[in-house]
């Protein structure tokens, strides 16, 4: 489950992690909007860096937030369109996927939190 430990809101209950260097490179080309309804897809990424996110062979707009190594929400990006890409300005560790328009409950300086 991922929370938004600052509001005390559940943002998903189901959290896919992707970790590897594959998982995180695909991401979620060619994964259907059905696939991804009701889940957070957190990136879990080995050091602090700027990374340019694609979205190429995603069907569906995305939400993303990024956060720092503690969970903090450092930056949010709404409505990142199919086919298109966007390079965050701020350098992060973390960085979860949503489907557009759900990741209500959450802003910048928010501390997130995954619970088991």
């Amino acid at each position: 489950m991922l929370k938004n430990k600052t509001k005390n809101k559940v943002l998903a209950k189901q959290v896919i992690s992707f970790k590897t260097f594959f998982q995180i490179g695909t991401g979620l080309t060619f994964k259907t909007k059905r696939y991804c309804k009701n889940k957070a897809f957190l990136f879990h990424l080995n050091e602090k860096r700027k990374y340019v996110i694609t979205m190429l062979f995603v069907f569906f707009a995305l939400d993303i937030i990024f956060l720092d190594r503690n969970m903090k929400v450092i930056e949010i990006k709404n409505n990142l369109k199919p086919f298109s890409h966007y390079k965050p300005k701020n350098k992060f560790a973390y960085m979860i996927e949503m489907l557009h328009n759900k990741k209500k409950n959450v802003n910048l300086g928010d501390l997130l939190e995954m619970q088991t």
